[in-house]
């Protein structure tokens, strides 16, 4: 058994994954494996991974209906005692992280312990001490930054395949409401965190899905991100133009009523 595994969901991700596998390769830090999640890509992301010809690399190629359902078969297939979660265009901070991060895992004796992300685009670090009250009214913890006990998912259950984006700000609610699990934070940089990277579904596609999946994280864990996330939608250029278009077609519903 391994003491971690690094899980990469991957797809169509030729022109980032030698980077991320590059910083993984390079780590100090040698006791883990990389699982590489891959949806099927079209490109020529399963040639790039082979030419590494590194027994800690497992491939595995499977249709899947998005970046969780790729991370929660990973997890059912990993062996390591604790697991990560490292984006196809994300790379690890410097050569020390796994080292750093495992050692003061042992040193706190934590569950679950998160560190900072650099966020590449925005060009500024993500960081910070987290509480429960922190995740209800701020953004998640970078998930690229944070290590799980690999047992904490069979507890606490897998990732919630309704939320297309918002999952593991789900889980991460799930393990801040649970007494017994030690929390740690790591005051280092864990990754470099790719910002510019896209949602891979529809624009139309995401604004239900969004809807859908904040509702149901406010039901619950009473969250006060209301205000925050309609003023996103509100703001949008998609939102504006379908306003305009709709704006007609209400006043025609009411006017429909008031005559009939």
């Amino acid at each position: 058994m391994y003491s971690l595994s690094i899980i990469i969901p991957t797809y169509n991700s030729e022109k980032t994954i030698k980077d991320c596998l590059d910083s993984i390769i390079s780590q100090t830090y040698t006791d883990y494996e990389v699982l590489i999640m891959d949806g099927v890509s079209s490109d020529n992301t399963i040639n790039i991974v082979k030419e590494y010809k590194n027994s800690n690399i497992h491939i595995f190629s499977e249709k899947d209906t998005g970046v969780y359902d790729a991370m929660n078969k990973g997890i059912d297939k990993s062996n390591g005692k604790w697991l990560y979660f490292l984006g196809s265009d994300d790379r690890l901070y410097d050569n020390n992280v796994l080292k750093d991060i495992i050692s003061f895992i042992s040193e706190n004796d934590c569950n679950v312990a998160y560190g900072n992300a650099y966020f590449i685009g925005k060009e500024k670090f993500h960081a910070g001490y987290f509480t429960r009250e922190r995740l209800n009214k701020q953004m998640n913890i970078c998930h690229q930054a944070i290590f799980y006990q690999k047992e904490i998912f069979y507890r606490l259950g897998q990732y919630n395949l309704h939320f297309s984006i918002y999952a593991d700000w789900d889980f991460n609610i799930r393990c801040f409401s649970t007494p017994d699990l030690k929390i740690c934070y790591y005051d280092r940089t864990i990754v470099l965190y790719n910002d510019l990277s896209g949602i891979s579904t529809s624009k139309d596609d995401w604004y239900f899905k969004e809807i859908y999946s904040f509702d149901e994280l406010n039901k619950k864990s009473e969250l006060e991100l209301e205000n925050m996330f309609l003023k996103n939608i509100l703001s949008s250029k998609d939102y504006k133009i379908g306003n305009i278009i709709l704006k007609p077609l209400r006043f025609l519903k009411r006017l429909a009523k008031k005559i009939l």
